[in-house]
């Protein structure tokens, strides 16, 4: 009776742990995310899609989280928003952690007819074109992301346009800044994110060097972060990628997963190369713009 009373109580012991998991997840699929998003098409320089909290949510003037993706993900109008996880960022989960009540997310297309690096001053003035149009948006709160071909971007835009940017956060770059480029927006905190195995931009000749730039020529080494997928690449779902190079989906849940931890097989250290625990991408901008 004592065995039998003591795995029943082990059931009921990992059913409330299930349960508490489950709980945890968010109640919205990606797909229904998706769909609250709006698609612009006409505003701006870029089309883009948004999603901006209610007015009653929000305390004071809120962030923005502006996400250019790579190529191969802009062939059509909501192309981009169809392949990323990014609308996760607007479940309660993630709007929760901003301290202003929430942020809105801003997502850039780019078309595939010219290459993402050379349409820097259409991003940025696209970008520009949402914050004017949106007063509730503090200016010195946008964090930029973006990844591969957008990770490219991301760093053009932020040695073009120093200062404009509060931090950013750069996954599996095809751009190689140099560090007199790095040292242009060198008081700009920068979380990398790379995967050892990447199959299309090689870690050693590229992102370990654009690391080692970075923590060489930044003014904020303390607050820069690389993460860094030493042998598989998995998303906040639980899915394992195809490909290491599929990291834009990691930023789905913040480089978190639904429960709260950093992704697994995963080492987070900082510019001056001490590790670092990694709380999010939400919690680590709050400390940077707070």
């Amino acid at each position: 009776m004592k065995l039998v009373a003591a795995l029943l109580s082990l059931i009921i012991s990992a059913s409330a742990v299930t349960a508490v998991l489950q709980n945890s997840a968010p109640a919205e699929s990606l797909d229904d995310l998706r769909a609250e998003f709006t698609v612009d098409t006409v505003s701006s320089d870029l089309d883009y899609a948004y999603w901006a909290p209610e007015a009653e949510d929000l305390s004071e003037k809120c962030p923005l989280v502006v996400y250019i993706h790579g190529r191969l993900h802009g062939w059509t109008s909501t192309s981009y928003l169809e392949d990323s996880y990014m609308p996760y960022w607007i479940t309660d989960e993630m709007q929760s952690g901003f301290s202003e009540g929430g942020a809105h997310i801003l997502l850039v297309r780019i078309p595939e007819t010219l290459p993402t690096v050379f349409r820097i001053e259409q991003i940025y003035s696209t970008i520009m074109d949402y914050v004017n149009d949106n007063p509730e948006i503090d200016r010195n709160k946008i964090l930029l992301m973006g990844s591969s071909a957008g990770g490219g971007a991301a760093w053009k835009l932020l040695t073009k346009y120093p200062g404009k940017f509060a931090s950013a956060v750069i996954c599996c770059s095809s751009v190689v800044p140099s560090k007199t480029d790095i040292a242009k927006a060198g008081n700009t905190p920068i979380w990398l994110v790379s995967a050892k195995k990447d199959e299309l931009i090689n870690y050693t000749l590229n992102q370990k060097v654009a690391w080692n730039n970075l923590k060489a020529a930044s003014k904020v080494p303390s607050q820069c972060r690389q993460t860094l997928f030493n042998d598989k690449v998995v998303f906040c779902d639980g899915e394992k990628a195809l490909l290491h190079h599929s990291l834009a989906n990691t930023l789905g849940f913040g480089l978190l997963d639904f429960y709260g931890s950093p992704l697994p097989d995963t080492v987070t250290t900082n510019g001056k190369g001490a590790a670092v625990t990694n709380n999010g991408i939400v919690a680590w901008f709050e400390d940077i713009v707070n």
